[in-house]
């Protein structure tokens, strides 16, 4: 009988100890839990130095806490006056906190000033908001087109006038003054040697994409009226293909 308690007496003393332990160790989960969530979202730093540029780059922000990636679409925002630049977020995760890179979609318009903007809408991912708004701009230069080797074989007439016919012959047509939908070698020759009356620039000049008045129009550089498309934006492997042809000659070919 006194077997019988003893036995019971140390059955209860350790499951006394056991609850206590479960106890401590849930309320130090909660306590490690607590100290992460209320932890203030905030950036540490953006990798703008010089404050300029290329118009492909990518732009990187440092949190100093695991952001939510469904806050990011509705909270970082970047814009050249009221043109708002489409860009994709990704997200990379560290132990001590997130790298965010903002990758534009199309290229950045050059020789403008950009204004990213991330909100209160960004959160981490127990939900808490930043702790206030975060405003950085910087200024575009167009490297990336200035840089590249362009092999000829490589682009055509062909895609431009492609190009042209998709994109803009729905308003310049036979009731406008620049009609492309023209036959393939007279809009070529047209381009080629006429000018836009307004800035008295010819719209294809070979070899130098920095004056021909098509590409002025098309990146919005040094242009008249409204940059082409209007309500558009072209993605940059069609814009590489135009300004690959002027570079290598903006030569004619029958096919």
């Amino acid at each position: 009988m006194k077997r019988l308690f003893v036995l019971k007496k140390s059955i209860y003393i350790i499951f006394f100890m056991l609850n206590l332990s479960i106890i401590s160790c849930g309320e130090e989960i909660n306590s490690k839990y607590r100290e992460v969530k209320l932890a203030q979202l905030k950036i540490i730093s953006f990798n703008l130095e010089n404050q300029e540029i290329d118009i492909t780059s990518n732009l990187e922000i440092k949190f100093n806490s695991q952001v939510s990636r469904s806050s990011l679409y509705k909270g970082v925002s970047c814009k050249s006056g009221d043109k708002k630049a489409f860009i994709y977020l990704y997200k990379y995760s560290y132990d001590d906190g997130d790298l965010v890179k903002i990758i534009p979609f199309y290229p950045f318009i050059p020789y403008v000033k950009y204004t990213c903007t991330i909100t209160q809408d960004v959160t981490n991912i127990y939900g808490e908001a930043l702790d206030k708004e975060y405003k950085f701009s910087f200024k575009t230069n167009n490297q990336y087109f200035s840089k590249k080797t362009f092999n000829q074989n490589s682009y055509s007439y062909k895609n431009v006038y492609t190009f042209l016919q998709r994109r803009c012959s729905e308003c310049h047509n036979k009731n406008h003054k620049l009609d492309f939908t023209k036959p393939k070698k007279e809009l070529y020759k047209y381009l080629t040697e006429n000018k836009n009356q307004e800035t008295n620039k010819f719209y294809i000049i070979a070899d130098d994409t920095e004056n021909s008045y098509l590409i002025n129009k098309l990146m919005g550089i040094n242009f008249y009226g409204d940059k082409m498309p209007q309500n558009d934006l072209i993605p940059l492997y069609e814009l590489e293909k135009i300004i690959g042809w002027i570079k290598t000659g903006a030569k004619y070919e029958k096919n």
